[in-house]
This record gives C-alpha cells, structure tokens and sequence, in this order.
C-alpha cells in the first residue's frame, strides 16, 4: 500500500514515527564513477578506454520512485538499488564507447 508525501526538500529535519513511516534519502551531490574499458577497434587492435563519469541527480522526485532508496533507522539504504544507478550509467557509457571504437582504427583513436 502507498502512502501520500508528507514532507520533501533538500536539508529537512523531522519526527516522524519509525514503525509506520518509510524514508527515502536521494543523493543530491555530484557522483564520481570511475570506469576502465577493454574494446578493439575496426582494425582488430586492443585498446584500453579510462575516464571518469560524474553525474548529479537533477530531478530526485521521479528517481525516487523508481528504485528503492528507503533507509533504515540508521540511515543506511535498504538495499542496493541506488548503487545500481551508478553501474547502469557506466554500461550505456560502454555501449556508446565500444560504438565509437568500433567504428574507428587505432590510429584514428590515437589522435
């Protein structure tokens, strides 16, 4: 059963009563994610593709609905749904990278 929005922002402070009361926290900050990719180019060469992707959640109503980002008392999430946010962005990052090398030879890449 869902309940209605009581209260939201950025920052609040509140009581609220633990048993029947869910919390949801969304990360507002920017977010760093490293990633390291092993593609071949369209000359059939191995390359190794280093970055780092930052994101900042610009609309925490609509992700919050989405996955789970409930915590527990402690304020620790429920579960991992909102580490999953991280690796799906990093996948189409890979998707759109292995499209780009694919398409290229190490030479052009190198450039």
């Amino acid at each position: 059963m869902l309940g209605k929005l009581v209260l939201e922002g950025e920052g609040r402070s509140y009581w609220y009563f633990v048993p029947t009361t869910t919390i949801v926290a969304v990360n507002l900050a920017s977010i760093d994610a490293p990633f390291l990719f092993e593609e071949m180019t369209s000359d059939f060469q191995d390359l190794t593709v280093q970055g780092q992707l930052t994101y900042r959640v610009a609309n925490p109503q609509v992700l919050a609905k989405v996955p789970d980002h409930s915590v527990d008392t402690r304020g620790r999430y429920v579960s991992d749904d909102p580490t999953k946010i991280q690796e799906r962005l990093i996948q189409a990052t890979q998707v759109t990278c292995r499209d780009f090398t694919r398409l290229h030879t190490l030479q052009e890449m190198l450039i």
